[in-house]
């Protein structure tokens, strides 16, 4: 299977683009983020995550342009155990231990590591911890968070540490249709 989807951030200018294949092999997402950010202006992200068949991650690759400034960028890698190393320095970075997906600050596209290798039944929930990546800054943290499968394609998302929660819609892929006051699915018009 390969998708192409857009979003756009409900609270910035931008757009988001994701091209996913899912094979046999195992799950490659690339995508592309032009968006604006208070107080810093705007940047362009791109990233690279590659998962196992059952969405168990294994790498993230993103990097990050801003006008007039050095771009920056992050070669993450787990293994089965959720250790994290970042690739180009060789760094292990023990402060991720346990993660065993990333949450990019600017796209839901990672939402859907996290409900695609979870597979909840509908009542349930779960409590994980992620890599959390900001955007453009590019700084890491565990971000403990919780989701509960509300329905065939809705998912309650809670940041434990931060207090926010919402309900998030998907489409028979698992992946964000509406991610209320935050992301947006955009949906093309038929090419014919």
């Amino acid at each position: 299977m390969i998708r192409s989807v857009f979003w756009r951030p409900l609270d910035e200018i931008g757009l988001e683009h994701l091209l996913l294949s899912v094979t046999a092999r195992g799950i490659e997402a690339d995508g592309v983020i032009l968006q604006t950010k208070a107080g810093r202006g705007p940047f362009r992200a791109r990233y690279r995550i590659e998962a196992a068949p059952d969405w168990t991650m294994r790498r993230c690759e993103i990097s990050v342009e801003e006008p007039g400034l050095i771009a920056r960028r992050l070669d993450l890698r787990v293994d089965a155990e959720a250790r994290w190393r970042e690739e180009a320095s060789g760094q292990a970075l023990s402060a991720l231990a346990g993660c065993r997906e990333v949450d990019i600050q600017v796209s839901p596209f990672t939402n859907s590591l996290a409900i695609g290798r979870l597979t909840l039944a509908q009542g349930r929930s779960a409590e994980i911890r992620a890599a959390y990546i900001t955007v453009p800054e590019l700084t890491l943290a565990p971000a403990p968070q919780r989701y509960t499968r509300l329905g065939s394609d809705r998912f309650r998302y809670e940041g434990l540490g931060t207090g926010f929660a919402a309900d998030i819609a998907i489409d028979a892929d698992g992946l964000v249709l509406d991610y209320p006051g935050v992301f947006q699915r955009v949906e093309r018009p038929d090419v014919g």
